[in-house]
C-alpha cells in the first residue's frame, strides 16, 4: 500500500506518514484511533499494570491525560501518578482514584 492511500484512511498528510516510518515522530493521540483500526489491532503489548491499563484507553480513545482527568474526575496530575504506576499506600487520596480507576475498567487487584 501507498503512503498516499495510508495517509488518506487515517485522514493525515502523506509527510506525516513518512515521518512516523522515519521514526522522526510517533502519531499524535488523536491518530491513535484511526491507526489501531488501520492495523486491526494495538501493536503494544497487553497491558500488565493499572498504569498500562490506562494508558491504552487513553490511546483507543485518543484522548488527553487533562480529557481522560475531566472524564473520570480527577486531577491531571494524579492520572500521570497512575498512568506512571507511581501509586502507593503513603497517599490515600492516589489510593482511591486507584481504586476507582479499577472498578470503573473491570480490572483485577494488581
Amino acid at each position: 500500500m501507498r503512503q498516499k492511500d495510508v495517509a488518506e484512511q487515517l485522514g493525515v498528510n502523506i509527510w506525516t506518514v513518512g515521518n512516523w516510518e522515519k521514526g522522526v515522530c510517533g502519531p499524535q493521540i488523536e491518530h491513535w484511533p484511526r491507526l489501531i483500526d488501520f492495523l486491526g489491532r494495538d501493536p503494544f503489548r497487553q497491558p500488565r499494570s493499572l498504569g498500562e491499563h490506562v494508558r491504552r484507553e487513553m490511546r483507543m480513545r485518543g484522548l488527553s491525560y487533562k480529557t481522560f482527568a475531566k472524564e473520570v474526575r480527577m486531577s491531571p496530575e494524579t492520572l500521570v501518578k497512575i498512568v506512571r504506576d507511581e501509586y502507593g499506600v503513603i497517599d490515600p487520596r492516589l489510593r482511591s482514584a486507584h481504586q476507582a480507576l479499577q472498578q470503573r475498567y473491570g480490572l483485577r487487584k494488581l
